[in-house]
This record gives structure tokens, C-alpha cells and sequence, in this order.
């Protein structure tokens, strides 16, 4: 038989569909991406909050997120970490934006901006906000089936997690990519690039 409740699973799609849908970290630092580089720089973006879900299932699976909960200070550190590195991404962004002339043409990546950085800056974004990985692991449970091989059950959950949020991440970063372009012969790139920023050090009272 299938690894798991079909109902459950479909159940499970339905509700993360609009977790990616909602403004977030994650979905503010693709759409920066893409926005100040282009649609490839904003799909490694997405890579890196792949990673990051990767990494937040396999804390569930270990039963690391309980011990992390537990560890109050080790939970507050991870918070301010989070807070300090929007406020710096942000900061950068907005700082960049204001550097830059009307008109200014997407490149693949900036000056000391490896194409490797923009899937780790993705994926520290990811990793430093707690509130997503107790999120997760409050989520995930409620759609395991403890009479099933539980290993299955959250792999399917982890390949359904992976390809909405690829979906929905993809659908912003081409969104982010296609507008700024549409506005960079007006000489408004550079304040679509200066919004993003401003959304992410928002973020940080949030974190």
C-alpha cells in the first residue's frame, strides 16, 4: 500500500500551498534576488530555501527541534542571529540600490557576489528563522500516521514541501524579474531593489 494517507497528504498540499504564498523571509530575499539580479540569481535563491527545508525535515526526523525548544537560550541566540542578518542583507540592498544608476542593466552577479553566495545567503535566511522550523515541526506531525513507516511518510511530505514552494518561489521570482525589468528603461529599478531591502529590515521586528 501507498506510504501514506492519501487524504492526509493532499490535506498536507492544500495547507503548505499557502505557506510560500505568504510574505516572508523566504520569499522576500528570492524576489530581492531576482529583482537586483536576474531570474537565474533568484532560482538559486530557491535552491537555498530548498536546502533549508531539507535540513529543517531532517531535524524532525532526529528530534533535534525539541531539543532546540528546550535549549531557551540556544532558540534566542538563533533569533538574534536571524534579526542581525536581515538587518545586514536589507541594509546591503537598500545601500546598493541608492549606489546605482537609472537604466542599469541585470547582471549576473555584482562585484564580490558569487553565484554560490546568493543559494547560502538564501539558505542562512532560511536556517536563522526559528519561528519556521517550530512551524514545520508543529505542521508535519499532525500528517504522520504512527502505524506507517514514518521514514516514507516524511520523505513524500519533504517532496511535496519541495515542489510547491518551488512552484510558488519560481512563480515570484519570474514576477520580481519580469517587473523589474518592465521598470528599469523609467529609471524605477533601483527603487523596486530599494523596496526590498526595506521589506527585509521590516522583517526583523517580526524575527
Amino acid at each position: 500500500r501507498f506510504p501514506m494517507n492519501t487524504e492526509s497528504l493532499l490535506l498536507y498540499l492544500l495547507t503548505w500551498l499557502l505557506v510560500p504564498l505568504t510574505p516572508g523571509p523566504a520569499l522576500i530575499c528570492v524576489m530581492s534576488q531576482a529583482a537586483r539580479y536576474g531570474t537565474k540569481a533568484g532560482f538559486r535563491g530557491v535552491v537555498g530555501i530548498q536546502i533549508g527545508n531539507l535540513i529543517f525535515f531532517l531535524c524532525i526526523a532526529f528530534g533535534l527541534v525539541t531539543l532546540l525548544a528546550a535549549v531557551t537560550n540556544a532558540f534566542v541566540a538563533l533569533q538574534i542571529a536571524g534579526a542581525a542578518y536581515l538587518l545586514y542583507l536589507g541594509s546591503r540592498i537598500i545601500i546598493s540600490s541608492l549606489q546605482g544608476t537609472p537604466g542599469e542593466t541585470v547582471v549576473a552577479c555584482r562585484p564580490g557576489e558569487k553565484a554560490g553566495n546568493l543559494v547560502v545567503q538564501a539558505l542562512f535566511v532560511q536556517l536563522t528563522n526559528p519561528k519556521a522550523l517550530i512551524f514545520v515541526s508543529a505542521l508535519v506531525p499532525q500528517f504522520l500516521d504512527p502505524e506507517r513507516q514514518l521514514v516514507f511518510q516524511i520523505a513524500i511530505l519533504l517532496s511535496c514541501t519541495v515542489a510547491v514552494d518551488t512552484l510558488v518561489l519560481g512563480s515570484y521570482v519570474l514576477l520580481a524579474d519580469r517587473g523589474t525589468h518592465a521598470l528599469r528603461h523609467a529609471g524605477l529599478s533601483r527603487w523596486i531593489e530599494c523596496t526590498f531591502g526595506l521589506a527585509l529590515v521590516g522583517l526583523v521586528e517580526e524575527a
